[in-house]
């Protein structure tokens, strides 16, 4: 693969970082903008009862008792519903950006030739299926690579004996020139790791 074919392709995957990163900050944002409108209700409605409470020279105390313990339980709830909210969220932004990060990494270094490489996806990560249809994709280009690898090497070894007899019959400098080739070819390493 040529140098300005690698820096396309880490180009076109890095965009996914990009839009990742954006998503990620959208759902956060929105739920943050939720989570201050629910706890805003909350104090607006607890300020209703407060002023009720402030004008209850007309009620009598069991009402204002009710009023003022209805007033304390809504207080507890916007907390733990603050509280809840902020945990959700927290633990909801890595669900979509954490696998795709390791998508994106994992593929990367597979476009640099090493396809050894597995994606590896927490079992109920959204992108659990998208993993295992490329972890099977690689796993059959593996195996075609190996047979190929592995027919090339046969075909070295014809070659090598095809030297011999060349060398056998006094074509030595002929022989000694396809030995030479095949010497560099077998020195070699592959681009692609498996």
């Amino acid at each position: 693969m040529t140098l300005t074919k690698r820096k396309h392709s880490f180009r076109f995957f890095s965009q996914f970082k990009i839009i990742n990163r954006l998503h990620g900050k959208l759902i956060l944002l929105t739920l943050i903008v939720l989570v201050c409108v629910l706890i805003g209700l909350s104090l607006v409605g607890n300020g209703a009862i407060v002023y009720l409470i402030n004008q209850s020279a007309m009620f009598d105390e069991v009402l204002i008792t009710k009023l003022e313990l209805l007033n304390k339980y809504s207080l507890i709830g916007a907390a733990v519903f603050g509280c809840l909210f902020f945990f959700l969220i927290f633990m909801g932004s890595n669900v979509i950006p954490g696998p795709l990060y390791r998508l994106e990494k994992t593929l990367l270094k597979m476009a640099e030739g090493d396809i050894s490489l597995k994606l590896n996806i927490r079992k109920h990560d959204e992108l659990q299926k998208t993993a295992n249809i490329f972890n099977h994709t690689f796993d059959k280009l593996r195996d075609l690579i190996k047979k190929d690898r592995d027919a090339f090497s046969g075909k070295l070894d014809e070659i090598e004996k095809i030297a011999s007899q060349l060398s056998d019959l006094g074509q030595k400098n002929e022989a000694a020139s396809l030995r030479a080739i095949l010497s560099e070819i077998k020195n070699t390493p592959p681009n692609i790791k498996i």
